[in-house]
């Protein structure tokens, strides 16, 4: 085995739980498969195929973007792209499932600004080559508000027995744990690197990707029929 795969191998151990979440998400499909969650899968299978690229590029020698030296290793663009899409696909989902006029034209008014957000960190800093984490860090918190919004809707007809075969419930729970933590922890990589190290936020990142897309599988399993509302 080479090297480079050896490391690679060491390196992406937590990527095994996006293949877990995929198989699981295929197989309880009949469960969501003509909700606003039907494209969910693909999305799953593109993030783990978008991590094993990333991985790829930055631990490989044979492999690259770009041909300058000190950029061989550089696969910002991937995640920057990745982002944009991962974001899109849940903006769309809370503005289906919002149900106030009021909360739909937030998710409206917010998802413009993180797109505003990415084209003007795309101005600034070279999406080829560089992360845009500011971009990212306001989408983030922006995707958590969408969160919490449709909590506190299912929160105004609570029913434990109902939602817990509620998909979306899971989801959202998930995606809020992540995503309270992640652009702060992330922007750190890149503001404070000292820290980023000595506190080994890189192992608490790939924690709360853990803890979420755990949660997503038991979202699968104990969600019902046609249940996402």
């Amino acid at each position: 085995m080479s090297q480079s795969l050896t490391v690679i191998l060491e390196n992406s151990y937590f990527i095994l739980i996006y293949g877990i979440t995929w198989i699981i998400a295929m197989v309880t499909y009949k469960k969501y498969f003509n909700t606003v969650l039907k494209y969910l899968p693909l999305l799953i299978a593109y993030t783990l195929l978008n991590e094993l690229l990333a991985m790829f590029i930055r631990h490989s020698d044979y492999f690259s973007f770009f041909s300058q030296k000190e950029y061989s290793n550089a696969n910002d663009i991937v995640y920057n792209i990745y982002d944009i899409l991962f974001f899109g696909f849940f903006y769309f989902v809370y503005w289906k499932l919002v149900k106030s006029r009021q909360a739909r034209n937030w998710v409206l008014i917010g998802s413009g600004i993180a797109l505003t957000s990415y084209i003007i960190s795309a101005i600034i800093q070279n999406p080829l080559k560089v992360s845009l984490y500011y971009a990212n860090a306001i989408s983030c918190l922006i995707l958590l508000s969408f969160v919490l919004i449709y909590l506190n809707q299912l929160r105004g007809d609570w029913n434990w027995q109902i939602q817990r075969g509620n998909l979306m419930l899971w989801i959202s729970v998930g995606l809020g744990i992540f995503h309270l933590f992640f652009p702060f922890v992330f922007t750190t990589a890149y503001l404070n690197y000292e820290m980023w190290q000595t506190y080994h936020l890189q192992s608490v990142l790939r924690i709360l990707i853990i803890i979420m897309y755990s949660i997503f599988c038991i979202g699968f399993i104990v969600s019902r029929k046609n249940s996402v509302r």
